[in-house]
């Protein structure tokens, strides 16, 4: 199946742009509102890794990596939920979630379906979720979930603005409320009783001890945005505090729903 790999990157540094031809493969870049996207046809995943650590190492310090996404399709239907991206409506109905199309990650990329599916997971099995913390928000659309499913406090984070804008902005579409913080992990004081986190890998990896810390005890946690090769990884830094209640994988990325002792 033939895939494109999305980097959307804060900064306008002719730069970098150049630097990435160095690559040596065909991509397509747009420019919007001082952030770069890049878009490079792929053919599996195994391609990403590589992609993503060249443009890692040639970031210039100014610059930054917002997300990143595979681009597919515009609607996903999830037991019963619709989820629909760029549809023209104001209100939405009680299984229907609407997004905007925007910069801020969120789509259908697999590591957000599984996500999706591993807390409509953690209700079924029903687990009290009273408070959930949505790391890493990109358009908000883990948390609005959240709420569709009754979880009463729902908090989103994420480190860039336009990210936190968008969220607003979709959870007003989807008529439920968020409390949304602009900040990185460290901004975050207290813990819940769910944390999801579909960041990329090589943050994950750099501050687990922190999410760790933010789930209460007995509490959930729901985590992607790695690829497969870096499940034992993560495991690794979860497997002595806590249990491991399902995992996923879907092409080349994985997912875990780990529960804190």
């Amino acid at each position: 199946m033939n895939m494109r790999l999305e980097v959307v990157i804060k900064g306008k540094d002719k730069v970098l742009e150049d630097s990435i031809k160095d690559l040596g493969r065909r991509f397509f870049i747009e420019r919007v509102k001082g952030y770069l996207l890049f878009s490079f046809p792929i053919k599996d995943e195994t391609e990403i890794d590589k992609i993503l650590k060249y443009i890692e190492d040639k970031l210039p310090e100014d610059s930054e990596i917002i997300n990143t996404s595979l681009s597919f399709r515009k609607e996903l239907d999830l037991h019963g939920y619709r989820i629909t991206i760029g549809a023209e409506k104001k209100r939405t109905e009680e299984k229907e979630i609407i997004l905007k199309k925007g910069l801020a990650f969120g789509g259908f990329h697999p590591t957000t379906k599984m996500c999706l599916q591993l807390l409509l997971e953690a209700v079924r099995r029903g687990f009290i979720i009273r408070t959930a913390l949505d790391l890493g928000t990109g358009n908000g659309i883990l948390a609005i979930m959240a709420k569709k499913l009754g979880i009463n406090k729902v908090f989103a984070v994420d480190i860039d603005y336009e990210a936190c804008v968008e969220c607003k902005e979709n959870a007003g579409i989807n008529d439920v409320e968020i409390g949304i913080v602009c900040g990185d992990q460290d901004c975050i004081k207290g813990r819940f009783q769910l944390v999801l986190v579909n960041i990329i890998f090589h943050v994950t990896e750099r501050i687990m001890d922190r999410i760790k810390e933010m789930v209460e005890k007995k509490g959930l946690l729901i985590i992607s945005g790695f690829i497969s090769s870096r499940k034992d990884v993560i495991k690794d830094k979860l497997k002595e505090d806590g249990i491991f209640i399902e995992e996923k994988e879907d092409e080349g990325w994985g997912a875990i729903l780990w529960q804190k002792e």
